[in-house]
């Protein structure tokens, strides 16, 4: 799965679906702004890769609230999912790992603290 958070970014969305594998699934929830188009999006891509493409509009703060009292519930273990933490002057070595282009094991959650 690969989601698309990025705001006014049209470039995006083709790398989201570049970046997709076989049968993979695209979430767009950035908006690019109306007419900003997609640069490089080749649609052959989506039949080829058998992609599902879903757009989700976003959440208003009641959401986050709820988010938030699930997270510090402790009724799912998430302080137990895999993550690394890197600082900017480390993102390249944290998104290659992410990728799978390095000798770690790609964690299920990357963080970028600048």
């Amino acid at each position: 799965m690969v989601v698309d958070v990025t705001a006014k970014a049209p470039a995006a969305f083709a790398q989201a679906v570049a970046l997709a594998r076989r049968g993979g699934t695209v979430v767009v929830a950035g908006t690019r702004g109306f007419g900003a188009g997609a640069p490089g999006f080749e649609p052959d891509l989506v039949v080829y890769k058998e992609l599902r493409i879903i757009g989700a509009f976003g959440v208003d703060s009641a959401a986050y609230v709820r988010a938030f009292d699930l997270l510090t519930s402790d009724k799912y273990p998430f302080a137990e999912v895999p993550r690394q933490v890197a600082d900017l002057d480390h993102a390249e070595d944290l998104l290659l790992t992410m990728a799978g282009e390095s000798a770690e094991v790609p964690p299920l959650h990357g963080v970028l603290v600048p």
